[in-house]
């Protein structure tokens, strides 16, 4: 009886250590994989040359280019841009010098705050599909349940009189 209790405790401990371990670990390295190999396609070295040149090529020494953001009461006129000029970045962004220490440290912020969004994320669906599998397997284990009465067999002697 007591073996059984600690084959199951154990079994119970290394559940969770599995469990903690794909949310933590192998999910998120999954998506993160994918999401740069999915922006870096078809060179995922040049993608990473190329994005590092731009971080701090024309930068003053120790120092890389950040975003700074927009001041509050400017907008862009869309209609003063002419139609056959293309933007440089996708996105609205004023180029400044910052420090590399404040921009590494802003980086891994970032980085860390995305690490624990998609953590989230991929926790909440690993686990609702693990608990719809659990429940679709329960409902094809339940045996089928016929209604009505059961009526024994064997010979009864009847009184008749």
């Amino acid at each position: 009886m007591q073996c059984s209790a600690l084959k199951s405790g154990a079994g119970a401990c290394w559940a969770t250590v599995r469990l903690m371990i794909d949310v933590l670990v192998i999910g998120p390295a999954f998506i993160f994989s994918l999401f740069i190999v999915v922006n870096a396609w078809p060179s995922p070295g040049e993608f990473v040359i190329r994005q590092a040149e731009g971080l701090v090529g024309g930068a003053a020494p120790g120092n890389a280019w950040e975003c700074a953001s927009l001041p509050a009461g400017m907008t862009i006129n869309e209609r003063a841009i002419p139609q056959t000029v293309q933007p440089q970045s996708p996105r609205l962004c004023l180029p400044k010098q910052v420090s590399r220490e404040t921009y590494i440290t802003d980086f891994n912020h970032n980085l860390f705050t995305l690490y624990g969004l998609i953590t989230t994320i991929y926790a909440c669906i690993y686990l609702a599909a693990r608990a719809g599998m659990r429940a679709f397997r329960r409902k094809e284990r339940q045996p089928s349940v016929a209604f009505g009465i059961a009526v024994p067999g064997g010979n009864r002697e009847q009184n008749h009189e």
